[in-house]
């Protein structure tokens, strides 16, 4: 069973064609390490009742990175994928028993080990017991010529970390300093000539010629908005070759 996909990832962002192609790589390299052929094949499979059996599983776990079934029946197919020959648990005698169990134990703990150095995750102890199996993908491991195998399941956090880790890097952005940047902002400034007040009557019977008056005295200094915020500042409006110009005036300090 899949776990529900986080929002913000893409639709197919567990694709399983595009796990697969970020595990068989790893797998495939424990295979020619382990198997007498190397082959390894990797399959999606359903979970179908194996949380409801993970007592009797004997699983191998990494973290909560992925898990394996190791219990007899997955270390007799390990064990004939090893040696390149059938080994029945019905024909093993006590000591061979431990002997297979103990080198397809290791083959497993290799594998999970290699698929947490695949995640960029801490190794950690294998422990005896399993991940969480209802936020897992399954999938199937086929040994060389066998056409059953050995089930693996392997956590949707660790897949996610698995694939992000793969994403194009972005390129750097050199930053500038604070001062530069905000030295190149445009900062609106107003100049109030004046106030009044009229009624509406008035104001529809506006027209040209009209004469507005001011509460500004002509002889003040006239104030400077900034961003239509009130400032200290102060300067007299003059008329330069048909153009406005705004003069600032020298500030009065104020003497304690």
């Amino acid at each position: 069973m899949n776990s529900p996909m986080r929002a913000w990832l893409p639709a197919n962002a567990l694709d399983e064609s595009a796990v697969e192609a970020l595990l068989l790589p790893a797998i495939r390299e424990w295979g020619r390490h382990w198997l007498v052929d190397g082959d390894v094949g990797l399959a999606p499979m359903f979970q179908d009742d194996w949380p409801a059996a993970a007592a009797s599983a004997q699983w191998r776990s990494i973290g909560a990175i992925a898990s394996v079934p190791a219990g007899e029946p997955a270390c007799c197919l390990l064990a004939s994928a090893m040696l390149g020959c059938t080994v029945a648990s019905t024909s093993l005698q006590p000591t061979d028993r431990k002997i297979i169990e103990r080198i397809a134990t290791a083959a497993i703990d290799d594998l999970l080990t290699r698929l947490a150095k695949l995640a960029a995750a801490p190794v950690e102890r294998i422990r005896a017991a399993p991940v969480d199996l209802e936020s897992c993908h399954w999938w199937e491991l086929s040994l060389g010529r066998l056409r059953r195998g050995v089930k693996l399941a392997v956590s949707s956090e660790a897949l996610i970390t698995l694939l992000t880790s793969t994403l194009p890097k972005s390129d750097k952005v050199s930053l500038g300093s604070l001062d530069e940047a905000l030295g190149r902002q445009q900062v609106p400034l107003s100049v109030g000539l004046g106030n009044c007040a009229i009624s509406f009557a008035d104001l529809n019977d506006l027209g040209t010629g009209d004469v507005l008056v001011l509460d500004t005295d002509t002889e003040a200094p006239i104030p400077l908005f900034v961003s239509s915020c009130p400032s200290h500042l102060r300067g007299r409006l003059e008329d330069d070759a048909g153009q406005a110009k705004f003069t600032l005036e020298p500030q009065e300090t104020e003497h304690g």
